[in-house]
């Protein structure tokens, strides 16, 4: 297959069989590889952080949004807290879609537990309390989604006919036909 190396700590561009693409670009300490194959996923493979002969594969999240999320860790006060997220919160997220998810947190096996449950966002806060009285001072792990509202909606299901695809592989996009 054609393979260019510009040589050096330079990128390099390669196919392998089927239709995978693949670039490499080292640099020192830099190790950055890229992959676009025929099961159509996103994924990226850097330097495994610990073990210097490993690499780390990972894989983008996708969805039938254009989805963002926010986490944290918090602890009830009296069995309840009050969560902030940023400031451009609001701005930048759709009232619609929002969900908060929560993961009681313990730090030993003989720790009392409490189930905790969430109220909406609203003014980009949100509001845990505990659901019964095992641990007022449960602590806890958050994650708020939210889809954008700087973008339209994403299209997911859309008519062969109604638009042109654009580009290669995983990452392809479109255009609607007028």
């Amino acid at each position: 297959m054609p393979r260019v190396n510009s040589g050096g700590n330079a990128g390099r561009l390669g196919t392998r069989s089927g239709n995978v693409f693949w670039t490499d670009w080292s640099g020192n300490p830099l190790k950055l590889s890229f992959y676009i194959d025929q099961m159509f996923i996103k994924n990226f493979i850097i330097s495994h952080p610990l073990a210097t002969n490993k690499y780390l594969i990972h894989i983008t999240l996708e969805g039938p949004e254009n989805a963002v999320f926010y986490r944290g860790t918090a602890k009830l006060t009296n069995g309840f807290v009050e969560v902030s997220l940023p400031d451009y919160f609001e701005a930048f997220t759709r009232e619609k879609g929002r969900s908060v998810l929560i993961t009681p947190k313990f730090n030993s096996l003989d720790e009392p537990v409490s189930l905790c449950a969430a109220s909406s966002v609203k003014n980009r806060k949100f509001i845990i309390r505990g659901i019964d009285k095992n641990n007022p001072s449960q602590e806890f792990y958050w994650e708020v989604k939210a889809v954008r509202k700087d973008v339209s909606p994403l299209l997911v299901e859309p008519d062969k006919e109604s638009i042109e695809v654009h580009g290669e592989g995983p990452y392809k996009y479109f255009s609607i036909k007028n």
